[in-house]
């Protein structure tokens, strides 16, 4: 579901700031930009599933997901988001430790490459990285303000991995 606030963001990052209407070149240019993350949603495996669940954020800016996740103080926190540059393309904002015990979020562009040409879904490629640990989900409560969740990233993804691996057997055996 698009609240007023997602709108709100799409109005910001595709629309000038004082348009009060939306013109069909307005509409082409917001549709060329939101239309390949619907179609992705819908089609791509998993997508669906991470959408509704609010793993994946979507409607959230750089700066934003950056306060989202240090206000976490936790390493390996990360989220989910539409890329604002790229169409169709999605992002994960992830914190790492930086020096002396201060903590920077950094970006990273997923590429189909990732995914598609290496025949992985979204979440078999988020289980490879250690450095994402902790998932930072964002729902929205009745009033429309965030409701933000943090879950361990296996804990969240566990039933949308394509293969199940059982931790406790690494394939050696002790001599």
């Amino acid at each position: 579901m698009l609240t007023l606030a997602d709108f709100f963001y799409v109005r910001s990052l595709k629309l000038k700031p004082d348009c009060t209407s939306v013109s069909n070149k307005d509409f082409k240019r917001i549709w060329e930009w939101f239309g390949p993350y619907m179609h992705r949603i819908r089609y791509q495996r998993h997508m669906c599933t991470l959408w509704n669940s609010g793993a994946v954020v979507g409607f959230i800016d750089r700066p934003t997901a950056q306060e989202l996740l240090l206000r976490t103080n936790l390493v390996g926190a990360f989220l989910l988001r539409f890329s604002e540059r790229v169409a169709g393309q999605f992002a994960v904002s992830y914190v790492v430790a930086s020096g002396s015990a201060s903590l920077t979020v950094r970006h990273y562009l997923i590429r189909d490459t990732d995914t598609a040409g290496a025949k992985k879904t979204l979440p078999d490629f988020l289980r490879e990285y250690k450095e994402f640990s902790v998932l930072l989900t964002v729902t929205r409560n009745d009033d429309g303000e965030r409701v933000i969740t943090l879950r361990n990233k296996h804990d969240a993804l566990a039933e949308l991995y394509s293969k199940k691996v059982d931790s406790a057997f690494d394939g050696y055996e002790d001599v």
